[in-house]
C-alpha cells in the first residue's frame, strides 16, 4: 500500500534504535556534545514517539537525568503537508521538492481533514520559537535538539547561515544524523538530530 510520511515518523523501528546507536551517539561523541566532561546537556524533543524514544535513548546512553528532557508539543511537529499527507511517499516527495525549489513561501495543498500545509517560511517561524526559548531559559548551555523529521532543522540551519530557505533540505541532518548549528560565534551551539 501507499507509504506515508506521518506512519514513517509515528514511532522508532528497529533501524532506527540502531541508528541512534551507530550514527546519532558516534557523531555527539565525535562533536563533544552532550558530554559530562562538558556539563552535559539539555534535550529539547519532539513529542512524536520516534523522537520521544530517540530522546530516552540518547539521554540513558549520555547519562542525561529525566530532569533534562524537555518535551516540545509544537513547534518540532514534522512539516504540515495538507492535502499530501497519505500518499505515495516518493511522489509527495518529489512534489514538495519541487514546489519548494520555486519558493519558501509554496505550500502543499490544503487538505480536506484540517491537516497543515506549512510553507518553508511558516516551518521556520516554529525553528525560531524554539531557539527563543532555549535562549531565554538556558543561556550558554548545550542543547539537544531531535526532531521527527529534517524541516525545523533544515531551516534554521538556512536560517542562520544566511542562506536561502529553498536550502533546507540539503542542510537538514538526515536520519539519526547530527547536525551543529552555531546561532553566534561564540556559543557552544545547539546540536540537532533527525
Amino acid at each position: 500500500g501507499p507509504a506515508t510520511r506521518e506512519a514513517s515518523a509515528a514511532r522508532l523501528s528497529a533501524g532506527g534504535l540502531d541508528d541512534v546507536h551507530t550514527i546519532t551517539l558516534p557523531a555527539l561523541a565525535r562533536l563533544h556534545a552532550c558530554s559530562v566532561e562538558g556539563g552535559g546537556c539539555w534535550i529539547y524533543y519532539s513529542t512524536t514517539a520516534g523522537a520521544a524514544m530517540t530522546a530516552q535513548e540518547v539521554a540513558a546512553a549520555l547519562g542525561v537525568s529525566q530532569a533534562r528532557l524537555i518535551p516540545e508539543y509544537l513547534f518540532l511537529d514534522a512539516r504540515g503537508l495538507g492535502g499530501l499527507e497519505g500518499g505515495q511517499l516518493d511522489l509527495v516527495n518529489e512534489e514538495v521538492a519541487a514546489g519548494d525549489a520555486s519558493s519558501a513561501d509554496w505550500r502543499p495543498p490544503a487538505g480536506t481533514d484540517g491537516t497543515k500545509h506549512e510553507s518553508l517560511a511558516d516551518v521556520l517561524v516554529r525553528a525560531v520559537q524554539v531557539v527563543s526559548g532555549t535562549e531565554t531559559k538556558l543561556s550558554g548551555a548545550q542543547i539537544l535538539v531531535i526532531a521527527p523529521d529534517g524541516a525545523a532543522l533544515g531551516v534554521l540551519q538556512a536560517a542562520v547561515e544566511g542562506d536561502d530557505l529553498r536550502s533546507a533540505a540539503a542542510l537538514a541532518p538526515p536520519p539519526g544524523g547530527v547536525a551543529r548549528l552555531r546561532t553566534a560565534p561564540t556559543e557552544d551551539g545547539l546540536n540537532a538530530v533527525q
